[in-house]
């Protein structure tokens, strides 16, 4: 049997193909699969059947990895061990016209930031170069 959820007008229906089991909490369902006897995935709807969030368990050794849309949660027990998250960040465009006043159009400058980080090495997180 396949069960259509309704969604938001732009999304595309979610068809159930996999056992679910459906719980609800207040004006949330959630849509439970047990994909793997070490995976799970959650599916969260609102009150409308708009999809919310599909958040994935994968179950290594004592630890549970949680991935929910781009970040991805190390769980042991009732902590968080560590936290990744990927961020698509947009380059900054200026639209001051850089005139060179420099005769030597081979000369240029590297601008590094960096951080020190948990294990005390330094990190890059963002480079520019001028001319």
């Amino acid at each position: 049997m396949v069960l259509k959820a309704g969604l938001l007008s732009r999304s595309k229906p979610i068809l159930f193909k996999r056992a679910y089991k459906f719980y609800q909490a207040k004006d949330i369902a959630y849509a439970v699969s047990f994909i793997e006897s070490n995976k799970t995935e959650k599916l969260m709807f609102s009150s409308s059947g708009a999809l919310i969030n599909r958040i994935t368990d994968l179950v290594v050794d004592n630890t549970v990895v949680r991935k929910v849309i781009n970040k991805l949660i190390y769980l042991e027990g009732d902590k968080i061990m560590y936290r990744n998250e990927n961020i698509k960040l947009k380059p900054v465009i200026s639209k001051f016209t850089h005139k060179s006043t420099i005769s030597n159009p081979n000369i240029g400058s590297l601008d590094l930031e960096t951080f020190i980080d948990n294990d005390n090495s330094v990190k890059v997180y963002a480079a520019v170069f001028f001319d």
